[in-house]
C-alpha cells in the first residue's frame, strides 16, 4: 500500500516537472506543442460526429432524465436523512408531472411515460460533509396491458459530481493509482478477452484468478462503486443488490423478465459502467434464475479502467451499453490516453486553452498516460454539439458543453426547466455559458452555506 502511494507521488512529481518546462516554453517563447507531438498522441479517428442516435430516442430521453434527476440531491444541505427525504419528495413530485410523463412517452408504441420511485434515493455523506457526496435511486417503468406481464423495467440512476463535494472531486481525480477489478467471476467473458489480448493464445484457457489482476480500474472509481453498494434504502434498509434480488424473485414467480438499466452523467457515467459490470459479474448472487438483462447508458462519462478492463467490459456488456458524449465536452476525454491530448485544442481556434490549464492538462497526461486507461464501447462516435462561443470564458464553456448540450442534442430542451427546478447545477446561469455577477454570488452563497453547515456538524450543533 505504502509503496503504491510512493510511486504515485513520484509520477505526479515527474509529470508536474515536465508540464512546468512545457508551460515555461509557452510563456516565454510563445510555442505550443507541435503538430508532430500532438499527432503522435492523437488517435487516428479522434472524434467523429454521430449521424444516428446510439439508441432509440425514447430510450435516450428516459435515460437522460434519470441520469440528470440524480442531481436533485444537490439542492439540499444538511444531514443525510434530511437530504434523502427532501430529494425523495422532489423526485416524487417531478415523476408525477404530466409534462414530464408526456416527454418520456413513446409515441410510436403508445406507451406512456409514467415511472415510480421504488428504491431510494439513498445518499452518502463523507465525514464533515454537508452535501450529498453520492446519490443513487431506482425507478420502475409502470407497465400496462399485456406488456405488464412480460417485462419489469428498472432504471438505476447514479449522480455525478457535486461541485461542493470534496469526496466527489477526490473520486474524480484518484486516477494515479490503478487497482485490480475484484469482481471478475464470469469466466466465459474473461476467456474471450484473454484469447484476443494475448499474442499467442494458450492452448487451454487460463483460470480467471491467474489474470484477474490485469483488469484494472482507477482507485477512485472502485471506491465510488463500493460506496454505492453500501447504500441502503431509507425505508426498507435494503441494499441495491438485496432489492434487485427480491425483484428478480418476484418477477420469476409472475413469469416476467427483469430489465435493469444503469444510467449516469459525468462521474455518474463512469460509476454506472462500473455498477453494470458489477451486477453482471455477480449476477448469480441476485438473479439465481437468470431472468435479468443488464444494460447501461452513460452520458459524458470518463473512463472506468484500463484497456483490458474495457475489452472485458465490451465482451460482457458491450452490445447492451450506450456511451453518449459531446465532441466539445472535455470530460469524456478523460482519462483515455488516446483522447487526452485533444484537451489542448478542444475549443480552438475560438477559445485557446489558457497556459495554466495547459500545464494542468500536461501534468494529467504525463501522470495518467502510463495507466493505459481506455473507454468502453470506444467504437461509438461522439455527437457534435453547439460550437464554442468566442465570448465565453474557457471554464464556463466547459460547463455549458458538459451539461446543457445534451438536452439540446436530444431535442429535450423542454426537459431542462423540469430538471433545473430541483437541481441548481442546471439552472440557466450555471449551464448556459453566461455567468453573471449575480450567478457567481449565488454560487458563493452555496459554498458559504455548505462550509457553515459542515462546521456546525463538526461541533454537533446541526440537526
Amino acid at each position: 500500500m505504502l509503496l503504491g502511494y510512493v510511486r504515485a507521488v513520484r509520477q505526479w512529481v515527474v509529470g508536474a516537472w515536465c508540464a512546468l518546462v512545457r508551460a515555461l516554453r509557452v510563456f516565454f517563447i510563445g510555442e505550443h506543442a507541435t503538430d508532430t507531438e500532438l499527432a503522435q498522441q492523437r488517435p487516428q479517428q479522434p472524434q467523429e460526429e454521430a449521424t444516428q442516435l446510439p439508441c432509440s430516442k425514447t430510450a435516450a430521453n428516459r435515460a437522460l432524465f434519470m441520469a440528470y434527476a440524480a442531481y436533485f440531491a444537490c439542492e439540499w444541505l444538511g444531514s443525510t436523512d434530511y437530504i434523502q427525504s427532501q430529494t425523495r419528495a422532489s423526485l416524487t413530485e417531478t415523476l408525477e408531472d404530466p409534462e414530464l410523463q408526456q416527454l418520456l412517452a413513446d409515441e410510436e408504441s403508445g406507451e406512456d411515460g409514467v415511472f415510480d420511485l421504488v428504491w431510494g434515493p439513498a445518499c452518502y455523506q463523507a465525514v464533515m460533509s454537508a452535501v450529498a457526496d453520492n446519490t443513487m435511486f431506482v425507478c420502475e417503468k409502470r407497465q400496462k396491458g399485456a406488456r405488464a406481464r412480460q417485462t419489469c423495467v428498472l432504471y438505476v440512476s447514479i449522480a455525478g459530481t457535486h461541485p461542493l463535494s470534496a469526496f466527489n472531486w477526490f473520486l474524480d481525480l484518484s486516477v494515479v493509482r490503478a487497482v485490480p477489478w475484484p469482481y471478475a467471476q464470469r469466466a466465459d467473458c474473461f476467456f474471450s478477452v484473454v484469447q484476443q489480448t494475448a499474442a499467442s493464445p494458450p492452448a487451454t484457457p487460463r483460470r480467471t484468478g491467474e489474470d484477474q489482476s490485469d483488469l484494472r480500474l482507477s482507485s477512485g472509481t472502485l471506491l465510488g462503486l463500493k460506496t454505492l453498494l453500501a447504500l441502503r434504502d431509507p425505508a426498507t434498509q435494503q441494499s441495491l443488490v438485496e432489492y434487485l434480488a427480491a425483484r428478480a424473485a418476484a418477477c420469476k414467480e409472475r413469469g416476467e423478465r427483469l430489465s435493469v438499466v444503469v444510467v449516469g452523467h459525468s462521474l455518474g457515467g463512469a460509476l454506472a459502467g462500473a455498477m453494470a459490470l458489477y451486477l453482471h459479474d455477480n449476477v448469480s448472487v441476485w438473479d439465481t434464475h437468470g431472468i435479468a438483462r443488464i444494460s447501461c447508458v452513460s452520458f459524458a462519462g470518463p473512463t472506468i479502467g484500463n484497456k483490458l478492463l474495457a475489452r472485458y467490459y465490451d465482451a460482457c456488456l458491450g452490445s447492451r451499453t450506450r456511451r453518449i458524449a459531446n465532441v466539445y465536452d472535455i470530460v469524456p476525454l478523460a482519462w483515455d490516453s488516446a483522447y487526452m491530448p485533444q484537451m489542448f485544442r478542444v475549443y480552438e481556434p475560438q477559445l485557446p486553452t489558457p497556459a495554466p490549464l495547459r500545464m494542468v492538462i500536461q501534468v494529467l497526461i504525463n501522470t495518467v498516460g502510463p495507466k493505459h486507461y481506455a473507454h468502453v464501447r470506444d467504437d461509438q462516435k461522439f455527437f457534435r454539439g453547439t460550437p464554442p462561443q468566442r465570448d465565453h470564458d474557457w471554464v464556463v464553456e466547459v460547463m455549458a458543453q458538459h451539461s446543457k448540450s445534451y438536452f439540446t442534442h436530444f431535442d429535450m430542451n423542454a426537459l431542462a426547466p423540469l430538471i433545473a427546478e430541483h437541481a441548481p447545477l442546471f439552472r440557466e446561469p450555471f449551464c448556459d455559458g453566461n455567468f453573471s455577477a449575480a450567478s457567481l454570488k449565488t454560487f458563493a452563497n452555496m459554498v458559504s452555506d455548505s462550509v457553515s453547515l459542515a462546521i456546525k456538524r463538526m461541533s454537533g450543533k446541526a440537526e
